[in-house]
C-alpha cells in the first residue's frame, strides 16, 4: 500500500478515427503482497481460538465423548484418547503476566465517576 496510483484511460477508436469508447482503469489499492498477507491473516483467524489466539488445531482438545461412546470403545481407543489429550496438554504451561498499561488503565477507570469519559494508555515519550 504506499505506492502511487497510476489512473489508466484508453481510448479506442473507429477506423475513421472517431473516439468510439474509453475504458478508465483504476489499479487496486492492494499490491499482491498485500493480498497474500491478508489470506495469511484470514487462514490464521479461521483456526485461532477466540480466547487466547493460538491455533486451535493445536491448542483445543477434542470433543469429549459421551459416557456411553466411552463404555462402547475399546481399552485402546480410551488409552489413544487419553494420551491424545495428554500430548495436547503437554504442549501449554499457563504464563501469568500483568500489563501494566491495562492495570493502570482499569484503576483510572475505576476512580473516574463522570459518565462518557474514557480512559486511554499510551507508553511514556523519553524524550520530554
Amino acid at each position: 500500500m504506499g505506492e502511487d496510483r497510476v489512473i489508466v484511460t484508453e481510448h479506442e477508436h473507429d477506423a475513421d478515427g472517431r473516439l468510439v469508447r474509453s475504458v478508465t482503469r483504476l489499479p487496486s489499492r492492494f499490491t499482491e503482497s498485500d493480498a497474500l498477507l491478508l489470506l495469511e491473516r484470514q487462514e490464521r483467524q479461521v483456526h485461532s481460538c477466540p480466547g487466547c489466539g493460538h491455533d486451535a488445531r493445536e491448542a483445543w482438545l477434542p470433543p469429549p465423548p459421551s459416557l456411553q461412546e466411552w463404555q462402547e470403545w475399546s481399552q485402546e481407543d480410551r488409552d489413544a484418547f487419553t494420551e491424545q489429550v495428554r500430548q495436547i496438554e503437554a504442549k501449554w504451561t499457563p504464563v501469568d503476566r500483568v500489563c501494566a498499561a491495562c492495570q493502570i488503565g482499569a484503576k483510572q477507570a475505576r476512580d473516574s465517576r463522570e459518565p462518557g469519559r474514557h480512559t486511554f494508555v499510551t507508553p511514556v515519550r523519553q524524550d520530554r
